[in-house]
């Protein structure tokens, strides 16, 4: 960047979260920002009226986006760097045009996990011709998701780690925790009801713990979807509907460890915060965040889709002294305070080369 000008952003984006709406406050104390987004998804509603973006614009559209405005998005703030999650050809050729009439940086998010399937495969071909066309830098979480980015052609020098972040203010606060989070404490399951996110594993695994240990801690069960997998009405379960992040400190502060048992998730953002919470985390290896986000040192990582080996987990973190479970929790706010917004707001503004 040169001069003193502000570096021109604009961000297309697939809906906005309270961590979303954190990570643009910060890179708009840097830049002048723009984000286009889709409405918000029935499943994890936010209420983007709510949400403090320190200045940015917002534009909301039902996807797919045209080329017609996206084109127009473009022309209007000629910005210095682009960052796209979604991909269609329509935005496509306009990242395209954009590097060619502007010089804008075209910077691809990517939270994949490679997965070897044919229609990742095929994508891996497509994309020898797409990176090169429309892209020029890919901007990945952690360390599963770079794998996927340099199969789908991209130089390891042009993949920059960094793009998901956690709203710290909001949950740094509960790392000092409550006595109940020692004394009383639960564990947290924190997602979609849906069966990518292993409810049914969960309330199989939950059975399996209460006939383990002689004083089983209850289970809290935060998200909307159709499918429970079972956990409704099951003994020690308390069932809550989706709420609005301002309501998720009390929520962490009560709990004694995060359960993410996906069998697929492209990373899992609960996972990071519930670390900047201060928990401990149980996080199956169909998660991203596992290869980063759980270590010996702060919890377990679990078989995905493996009841029995949750079970396990489960009994290990409740049984543990509490000693043990606090330096857990000091473990993850060590690991989470390299995803703040200040740090993701830095690494999206060093694309620019």
């Amino acid at each position: 960047m040169t001069g003193s000008s502000r570096p021109r952003v604009v961000m297309l984006w697939h809906s906005l979260s309270g961590y979303w709406a954190a990570a643009v406050s910060a890179l708009a104390e840097r830049a002048d920002v723009t984000i286009l987004v889709r409405p918000p998804d029935p499943l994890a509603p936010y209420d983007y009226s709510t949400l403090e973006l320190n200045g940015a614009e917002l534009q909301v559209a039902a996807w797919p986006w045209s080329h017609a405005l996206l084109d127009e998005l473009v022309e209007r703030t000629r910005p210095d760097i682009t960052c796209s999650i979604g991909h269609t050809p329509a935005l496509w050729r306009v990242l395209h045009g954009a590097r060619r009439r502007h010089g804008t940086v075209t910077v691809m998010f990517v939270d994949n996990l490679w997965l070897g399937t044919s229609r990742q495969r095929a994508v891996q071909l497509l994309f020898k011709f797409v990176r090169p066309y429309a892209f020029d830098r890919a901007f990945v979480p952690g360390a599963r998701t770079t794998e996927y980015a340099q199969r789908m052609s991209f130089p390891p020098e042009d993949v920059v780690r960094g793009s998901l972040t956690v709203d710290e203010a909001l949950f740094a606060p509960v790392a000092a925790g409550s006595a109940g989070r020692w004394s009383d404490p639960r564990f947290l399951f924190c997602g979609r009801l849906v069966p990518d996110k292993a409810p049914d594993v969960t309330a199989e695994a939950y059975r399996i713990y209460r006939k383990t240990v002689a004083d089983p801690w209850p289970l809290q069960v935060v998200g909307h979807g159709p499918y429970d997998g079972g956990l409704g009405g099951s003994p020690g379960v308390i069932m809550s509907d989706f709420v609005q992040p301002d309501a998720l400190p009390e929520i962490f502060a009560a709990a004694g460890a995060l359960l993410l048992p996906s069998r697929l998730d492209s990373w899992g953002v609960v996972a990071l915060e519930a670390c900047s919470a201060g928990l401990p985390v149980v996080i199956s290896d169909g998660c991203g965040a596992a290869a980063d986000l759980a270590t010996p040192a702060n919890g377990f990582t679990v078989a995905a889709g493996d009841p029995v080996n949750l079970a396990e987990a489960m009994t290990a973190v409740s049984e543990a002294a509490t000693d043990q479970r606090r330096e857990w929790g000091r473990k993850s706010s060590e690991l989470a305070d390299a995803y703040s917004p200040a740090h993701w707001a830095d690494a999206l503004l060093s694309t620019r080369r």
